[in-house]
């Protein structure tokens, strides 16, 4: 499989998609110290060609965010949610996934994995060309806003209504609600 693998992070994903068979994973990651991670910690794939890092983060258009930054942990970076405490970052670039499956060539895409802080819906929209052309199974994280547990399906079904859908692991909210962590579609 051809795998993207957006918000990479330190490489966990990746790896593990490397273990269960993937020919290739592009490794999506806008947060500079997770990028440096990742170059260490995958230096081997990278070598090979079997890992492509995309220094970059995904979203609905081309340009420049601002990266937010969590002072406890680098894998919570986001362009979207404004936690208090937490300190403005670099601004980065970002691209959608269209172009960048464009860019780098990708004769097919098989699995993405979205797990970018809240960017999800954002990123989802500048994947149209790529869901609508191979139909990749996905992964989406659907925690980080309340909406997204129903907005991110209405979204992906408006590209393909031919995707079917369930929840994976699912966590209690605070106010005792149970909520869907990711949503896998096939």
């Amino acid at each position: 499989d051809v795998v993207v693998d957006c918000g990479a992070n330190v490489g966990v994903f990746t790896r593990q998609a490397l273990m269960e068979g993937a020919r290739l994973v592009v490794a999506v990651e806008p947060a500079l110290e997770n990028l440096e991670c990742l170059r260490r910690n995958l230096a081997k794939e990278i070598e090979a060609g079997r890992v492509l890092l995309c220094p970059k983060g995904v979203w609905s258009r081309e340009g420049e965010l601002r990266l937010r930054v969590d002072p406890r942990t680098h894998a919570a970076d986001t362009f979207v949610m404004q936690p208090p405490g937490w300190q403005q970052g670099p601004v980065l670039p970002v691209t959608t996934v269209d172009r960048l499956v464009q860019e780098l060539g990708l004769a097919r895409v098989d699995f993405i994995k979205m797990d970018i802080e809240g960017a999800e819906l954002e990123a989802l929209k500048g994947a149209r060309r790529t869901l609508r052309r191979w139909r990749p199974r996905l992964a989406i994280s659907a925690y980080h806003a309340p909406d997204h547990p129903i907005r991110i399906p209405e979204l992906v079904r408006q590209v393909r209504a031919d995707y079917r859908w369930r929840c994976g692991p699912c966590s209690a909210t605070e106010d005792g609600w149970i909520r869907p962590d990711v949503l896998l579609f096939h």
